[in-house]
């Protein structure tokens, strides 16, 4: 009868176990069906950080055109202006002559 008591509490023991196993065996499954999304979804924001990095280098490339245009704009503007107040003292004796001239007519 005691054999049969031992028999029992192992044979108790061995179904916990048993049930234990299946228990982490379902929850395993269920973290490594976690962890395929999770993949799956690091993989899409590593693609659209990719994309993100091209977009980027697109720009950059974009601001460097634009920033050279607006230094030759620049300077072009600054050698106008070079002439504009190079020529204002013979605007001033051209606009002092026309002046001169119409004061004669009138």
């Amino acid at each position: 009868m005691a054999d049969e008591k031992i028999l029992e509490t192992i044979s108790q023991k061995l179904d916990g176990v048993a049930h234990d196993v299946r228990t982490n065996s379902f929850q395993m499954e269920k973290h490594a069906v976690r962890m395929d999304r999770i993949e799956v979804r690091m993989d899409r924001i590593e693609v659209r950080f990719d994309r993100s990095d091209e977009n980027m280098v697109t720009l950059l490339g974009g601001l460097n055109d634009l920033t050279k245009e607006v230094r030759t704009l620049s300077k072009q503007f600054g050698g106008v202006m070079d002439k504009v107040f190079g020529n204002e003292d013979r605007l001033d004796a051209v606009k002092k002559r026309v002046d001169v001239l119409e004061a004669g007519t009138h």
